[in-house]
């Protein structure tokens, strides 16, 4: 009887582990069927993380899978590289196109040319918080200086030039770009061209040019606008 009792213990002992083990391998299994569907919710332009409830397969209804910590470790850091992915895919790509060299107005309206001249001429003046004159300026007070000698009335801080001008695709030089963070501007500057831009970076700093290309920029970029042709 003894050994009878023993036999059947390790019977099932045997069970349970091929059982956890199984379990184990269909939530395994799982991962690059969530991949797939995350890659297809990015595509779509849903939100990852509001993705259906994926089922373990090979497993009777009632019955919870016996997953190893393992598992479950490797599973939440392959959510988490998932919805950083997708984060990243969403971030909107600065796109620009030149027509010709950014000051020497080859296919470029004599405004444009006006509006860069008058931002180029800033170079080199302080930051001042709200600003607008040639003792300092502050990021906005700059494209409202600039706009201003093409008779065109910006609006003075960043956020209420973003929201009441119409967003264009593609900037050409002598556009404005915005940069902030959701749907709020907090920085603006002034496209010339070749990926740079003029703009009043800061306090303790002057009017100067910036590459769009540094991944800060890249990061915060909101939208362009073109207030002229």
């Amino acid at each position: 009887m003894k050994n009878l009792l023993e036999e059947r213990g390790r019977v099932a002992q045997d069970g349970g582990e091929r059982a956890t083990l199984k379990a184990s391998t269909s939530a395994r299994a799982l991962l690059p069927r969530m991949a797939l569907l995350y890659t297809r919710a990015v595509s779509a332009g849903q939100d990852p993380r509001l993705m259906p409830l994926v089922t373990t397969p090979h497993l009777p209804v009632g019955r919870a899978p016996q997953v190893s910590r393992r598992c479950r470790v490797s599973m939440l850091f392959t959510l988490l590289a998932l919805m950083l992915l997708a984060g990243c895919s969403s971030q909107k790509a600065i796109v620009t196109r030149d027509v010709g060299p950014a000051i020497d107005g080859d296919n470029l309206s004599i405004n444009r040319i006006l509006v860069m001249s008058a931002a180029k001429d800033a170079l080199g003046t302080p930051y001042q918080w709200g600003g607008s004159t040639p003792r300092g300026y502050d990021c906005s007070g700059l494209t409202q200086m600039a706009y201003a000698k093409i008779g065109v009335q910006l609006p003075r801080t960043s956020n209420d030039q973003y929201h009441t001008l119409d967003e264009i695709d593609v900037a050409r030089p002598g556009d404005l770009l915005f940069f902030g963070a959701g749907s709020r501007a907090t920085h603006v500057g002034i496209y010339m061209g070749d990926r740079q831009m003029i703009h009043a970076p800061g306090s303790g700093r002057t009017v100067t040019v910036s590459s769009l290309d540094v991944r800060y920029w890249q990061r915060h970029y909101l939208g362009a606008a073109a207030p002229t042709q």
